[in-house]
């Protein structure tokens, strides 16, 4: 999902690699619409594919009760999975066979970075910015940005060590290492944070 995107939608663009973002200075005189929205919370994310069903006709996904807004970003709500026809945040399972698109390799295209570089924005070439969208070749299924630009929220149910709630992200960003952009690696974190490395794929 791109910063126009969900600018249209949401009527906000939280994202820090934009021309009021907390990292405005990285992409000065540049045209950001087409990067991918980030610093968005998992809420925010469910928030989004029910506005955009809604808008598209189909029925929302969730059911949200907001209990907690930061500024416009949700940091605590109860959500249930209704399921329907709506826009879903991808589970792991749909994610993850996305993203492999049959390969067996580190990355996309092989196992050596350099051919991380062919299909993705990560620290070594990315200039410590995001990107936009589909600059760089696609995987297998047509898909593009899976392993760098910005990570996923993806659906799941996590715990920590002390039993708080946590989702799961999938990906990596434009500020990671190639070691930290190969296919299977996860992560997870609590549905209300946000950062500059978390972004959504519907």
């Amino acid at each position: 999902v791109t910063q126009a995107e969900w600018e249209k939608v949401m009527g906000y663009n939280p994202s820090y690699f934009s021309p009021k973002g907390d990292y405005k200075n990285k992409v000065e005189s540049l045209n950001t619409s087409s990067f991918p929205v980030e610093n968005v919370t998992w809420y925010d994310c469910a928030e989004f594919c029910n506005r955009m069903s809604l808008k598209d006709g189909l029925s929302p996904y969730y059911a949200i009760t907001v209990t907690n807004r930061n500024k416009e970003s949700i940091t605590e709500a109860n959500v249930e999975t209704r399921g329907g026809n709506g826009y879903h945040i991808p589970k792991r399972e749909e994610w993850s066979q996305g993203c492999r698109a049959g390969s067996q390799s580190k990355y996309h295209l092989g196992d050596q970075d350099a051919d991380l570089s062919e299909t993705d924005w990560y620290a070594d070439n990315s200039d410590g910015r995001t990107h936009n969208v589909g600059e760089k070749k696609a995987n297998g299924f047509g898909l593009f940005d899976l392993l760098g630009n910005v990570q996923e929220w993806v659906e799941g149910v996590e715990q920590s060590s002390d039993g708080a709630p946590l989702k799961p992200h999938r990906g990596s960003g434009a500020l990671y290492q190639a070691s930290e952009c190969v296919i299977d690696k996860g992560r997870r974190s609590g549905p209300g944070k946000s950062s500059f490395h978390l972004g959504i794929r519907l």
